[in-house]
């Protein structure tokens, strides 16, 4: 399947959970049904591990401003 195509089907979906559940009850539905692909914390470390705390402050304001909707949703902006 087209990565794009998956791409926005997903945005599509999680948007439309998030409108009918709210943020925190859509992250709970996707933790019950399973669609967790891994360790999130292990990524988070393996993307940050060998960063100074500048560095990673400085990764987290680029995420921020890349996936702005998304902070929003999640009321961390």
């Amino acid at each position: 399947m087209n990565p794009e195509l998956v791409e926005d089907v997903i945005k599509e979906g999680v948007e439309s959970l998030c409108s009918k559940l709210g943020v925190v009850k859509t992250v709970k539905f996707l933790q019950l049904i399973g669609v967790s692909r891994g360790d999130t914390v292990k990524e988070i470390e393996e993307k940050t591990g060998k960063m100074s705390k500048e560095e990673a402050l400085q990764f987290i304001e680029k995420v921020k401003k890349e996936k702005k909707e998304l902070w929003k949703k999640m009321g961390l902006v």
